[in-house]
């Protein structure tokens, strides 16, 4: 494909992560996961504790129990909502601060969009750095994997505030990747745009606000990272499947993994039918040159 340097050879077909109760409409689409269950893989990181991306729980926010010998308990707001942040978002987007359960961490939650109530949080447990690396930087084998290409397409499907964009461009840089590209696909930025006003709390934006900021305002971002990673970050605003179904194969260059982090199936079903996932498939099915 156009993103692999001459005379490399291309790698693997690429690699989904998802919630564990969508894994059935996957298999269905031919999508290819990868890794072990997600909720195993994190009870076995923390000690039995039982969470998931995003509230992923049938549609609940968070599902909170007991594990053997950790205490769960909810993201609950603080005291008082946190204010700022509203500059830029859309009539009837709203969202707020949380505490995530586990790390004790800022998180946000999206309270509503429009004339929905979207009731979700962001990381509702372990907090950002830990789950972006637990889900989907182990699991997808990033830093295995970067190297295999001149150019490592990331597909972050769901930007939010940017936690499991910048974790994955951190762990590849660390891991000595020359270049990556990552695509976000959300349908607003307003999350990214609440982060970025209230950063002081939220420490994994320490240092990325000049770049989110280009981001958010300009659509892309180019830049080169401690390491010496360079980055080309795109971030395509609208409905995702409305997106795929609209645009030819080839819009976007192929991915050789995609961090498909959407709202529960209960809060947006159309992101979980098997017609999307079989359009996704299409879109991605030479992803990586595979």
């Amino acid at each position: 494909s156009s993103h692999l340097q001459p005379g490399l050879a291309p790698p693997p077909p690429p690699a989904f992560c998802a919630p564990p109760c969508t894994h059935g409409a996957f298999r269905g689409a031919g999508l290819p996961l990868h890794g072990p269950p997600l909720l195993k893989q994190l009870r076995v990181e923390h000690g039995g504790t039982c969470t998931s991306p995003r509230g992923f729980s049938g549609g609940s926010i968070g599902s909170l129990r007991r594990a053997r010998g950790v205490r769960m308990r909810k993201a609950t707001p603080p005291p008082a909502r946190m204010g700022g942040g509203t500059e830029g978002l859309k009539d009837g987007e709203e969202y707020e601060l949380v505490r995530a359960g586990v790390s004790d961490t800022w998180t946000v939650r999206a309270v509503a969009y429009g004339d929905q109530e979207v009731g979700e949080t962001f990381h509702p447990q372990v907090g950002v750095r830990e789950e972006g690396e637990t889900l989907y930087v182990r699991q997808l084998q990033m830093r295995e994997r970067c190297c295999e290409a001149g150019e490592y397409v990331v597909w972050d499907v769901g930007l939010g505030a940017a936690g499991n964009a910048i974790v994955a461009l951190e762990a590849l840089d660390d891991a000595g990747c020359a270049r990556a590209r990552v695509v976000s696909f959300d349908r607003t930025i307003g999350a990214l745009r609440f982060a970025l006003a209230n950063a002081g709390r939220l420490g994994y934006l320490e240092g990325w606000e000049g770049r989110l900021e280009g981001l958010a305002g300009c659509g892309s971002a180019e830049f080169e990272m401690p390491g010496g990673c360079e980055v080309a970050w795109d971030c395509v605003v609208g409905d995702f499947p409305a997106l795929l179904r609209d645009s030819p194969v080839g819009t976007w260059p192929p991915p050789h993994a995609v961090m498909y982090d959407a709202f529960s199936p209960a809060k947006c079903p159309d992101m979980w039918s098997l017609k999307h996932l079989t359009r996704l498939r299409e879109h991605v099915g030479a992803g990586g040159g595979g």
